[in-house]
C-alpha cells in the first residue's frame, strides 16, 4: 500500500501489506486458540486464571469438519467426543458454546471459497499448516455433501439450517426469508469455479476420501429449472406482476415472477418482489448452460433492483424536495441502491455476464471489461 509513490506504514514502523492481512485472517477462521478459564473467577498476576489452561477453542470449522456459526459456537455433531486422534484439550470449552449436536446456519457455508483458501494456503504463497490446509478441505466437502443430501431429500436450493446426526442423517429446516436464499448462491459457486470434486464426504469417518461427486451440479440443475418457472407470490407460476395491476395488464411467467425467498419445496416464503432469489440463483442458471434462461434472468436483475419499486407514483421521498407525479422512468432513473439490492443486482450481473471468476483465476489488475 503506497501513497505518493512511498509505502504506507503501520503503527510498529512496517509497511501495511493488504496480502498479509489477507494470509492472517484466513489462517485465523480455522486456526485454535488457547483458552483460560477459572472457575471462581480469581485470577492471577499477569491476569490468566488460577486454574491455568483449559484447552483450545477450534474456528470457525469444527473438529468433526463441519464449518460452525463461529469460533465460540458449539460443534454440528458429537463426533469428536468419541475421539483419540486429537489432543483432548482440542475442543470446545462448555462456556463457550457447548459441545456437539447443535443446528448449523448451512445458507452461511462457503464451500467455493474453502477450497480458494486451501489452495492458497498450499500451493501458492500463502505459508499454511498441515491442520489450516485440511480443514479447508474438509469444510468443503462437508458442505458439498450437505448439498447432496439437499438434494438427494428433494429439495432446491434454499433453505437455512441443517443438523448432523453423528451417524450422517442430514436435516434441514427453514431460518428466514432473509437468510434461507443465500444457500445456492454459496454453494453452487463452487461447482462453477471448480468443477464438480475428484474426493467426497465421509460422514461417518468425517474424513476426506477419494472418489468425485455430482452434488452441486445435480442440484444446479434441479434449481435452475425452478427459477426457469417459478411459483409466484401468489402461489401460482403464472401470475400479474405490480402490486395494483389494471384488467388489461398480461400476466406473466418464469424469472420475472421470482420471490425473494423459497422454502426447499418450492413454495414461497417470502413473496416480496425483490432481486435476491435473482441474484442468488445465478450461478445454478449459469451451471445450466441454458442461454435463454441466462438472457432472461441477466435481464431481470437489471430491471429488479431499486429502492423505489414499490414507491407511490404521487411521491418519491428520498428526492429532495420530494416530486409529486413522478414517472415509472424518472422513479427508476433517480433510485438509489441499497445494501441488499444492490449487492444481488451486482451478483446476478456478474454471474451471468462470466464477470465472477473463482480468485485464483483472477488477472491481479484493474478489470473493467
Amino acid at each position: 500500500m503506497k501513497q505518493n509513490g512511498k509505502p504506507v506504514l503501520m503503527s510498529d514502523g512496517t509497511p501495511i501489506s493488504y496480502k498479509q492481512a489477507a494470509q492472517d485472517f484466513i489462517k485465523t477462521l480455522v486456526d485454535t486458540v488457547p483458552y483460560y478459564m477459572a472457575n471462581d473467577g480469581e485470577l492471577q498476576g499477569d491476569g490468566k486464571p488460577l486454574d491455568g489452561f483449559n484447552g483450545y477453542l477450534t474456528g470457525d470449522i469444527g473438529v468433526d469438519g463441519y464449518p460452525k456459526g463461529g469460533n465460540s459456537w458449539g460443534e454440528l455433531t458429537n463426533w469428536r467426543e468419541t475421539q483419540t486422534l486429537f489432543d483432548s484439550r482440542l475442543s470446545i470449552i462448555p462456556s463457550m458454546g457447548g459441545g456437539g449436536g447443535t443446528v448449523s446456519y448451512c445458507d452461511y457455508n462457503a464451500p467455493s471459497y474453502f477450497n480458494e483458501f486451501a489452495h492458497w494456503l498450499e500451493n501458492e504463497d500463502g505459508d499454511g499448516t498441515e491442520w489450516q490446509i485440511n480443514q479447508y478441505k474438509r469444510a468443503e466437502a462437508s458442505s458439498d455433501w450437505i448439498a447432496g443430501q439437499l438434494y438427494a431429500q428433494g429439495g432446491i436450493a434454499s433453505v437455512g439450517k441443517c443438523g448432523v446426526s453423528d451417524d450422517g442423517q442430514c436435516t434441514f429446516t427453514p431460518f428466514n426469508a432473509g437468510e434461507d436464499f443465500r444457500f445456492a448462491w454459496r454453494h453452487i459457486l463452487n461447482y462453477l469455479w471448480h468443477g464438480n470434486p475428484t474426493t467426497s464426504w465421509d460422514p461417518v469417518s468425517h474424513t476426506v476420501k477419494p472418489g468425485g461427486n455430482t452434488y452441486e451440479y445435480d442440484l444446479a440443475i434441479r434449481h435452475a429449472e425452478y427459477v426457469k418457472r417459478p411459483i409466484g407470490r401468489r402461489q401460482t407460476d403464472c401470475d400479474f406482476l405490480g402490486a395494483s395491476p389494471d384488467p388489461g395488464q398480461p400476466k406473466a411467467f418464469g424469472p420475472a415472477l421470482l420471490c425473494q425467498s423459497y422454502f426447499s419445496d418450492g413454495s414461497v416464503q417470502e413473496g416480496s418482489n425483490s432481486n435476491y432469489m435473482l441474484g442468488t440463483s445465478a450461478p445454478a442458471v449459469v451451471a445450466s448452460g441454458d442461454l435463454g434462461l441466462i438472457e432472461d434472468m441477466y435481464r431481470q436483475s437489471e430491471l429488479v433492483w431499486d429502492d423505489a419499486s414499490e414507491v407511490s407514483s404521487l411521491e418519491m421521498p428520498n428526492l429532495t424536495p420530494p416530486q409529486k407525479g413522478i414517472t415509472d422512468d424518472d422513479r427508476y432513473k433517480n433510485s438509489m441502491p441499497k445494501y441488499f439490492h444492490g449487492w444481488f443486482r451486482c451478483l446476478g450481473l456478474l454471474t451471468h455476464s462470466g464477470n465472477l471468476h473463482a480468485p485464483r483465476d483472477m488477472v491481479r489488475k484493474a478489470n473493467m471489461k
